[in-house]
């Protein structure tokens, strides 16, 4: 079979500018210094939307709130960029463990949020919450 090496050159340079614009598509999401009220909370199969009201990011501090106001989890921002926030517990009584990381692959579409809710190396649920 023979190849043309202009119709080569051709798909290739059109694949090179695909992946040029679908990159420039993604839009790259941080957050902060927001209240997020959360709508939807899984992990694994189990709905416990019940257990989680707000969520407070702010510069350095995610502070987590359940369905009456109390305090449930406070954790040290450690990175907030290119749609991703890694944090510390530094106390928490939602089941995170003290000075376990907990990574959040943010998605943002319109005015809510879905965070992926990643730890021990492996996705472990999700969160949708939009702006207070």
């Amino acid at each position: 079979m023979k190849t043309n090496p202009l119709s080569t050159t051709l798909i290739f340079i059109a694949l090179l500018m695909w992946g040029h614009f679908s990159a420039l598509g993604q839009t790259k999401v941080s957050v902060s210094d927001v209240k997020l009220s959360v709508s939807k909370l899984m992990l694994g199969s189990r709905d416990i939307t019940d257990s989680l009201g707000v969520v407070n990011i702010a510069k350095n501090v995610w502070t987590e709130f359940d369905r009456h106001g109390k305090e449930i989890g406070k954790a040290n921002i450690i990175k907030n960029k290119d749609n991703e926030i890694h944090i510390k517990w530094i106390s928490a009584t939602n089941g995170a463990k003290k000075d376990g990381v907990t990574i959040y692959k943010l998605d943002k579409e319109g005015n809510k949020y879905t965070f992926d809710i990643y730890f021990d190396d492996k996705k472990q649920g999700y969160f949708i919450a939009s702006p207070e």
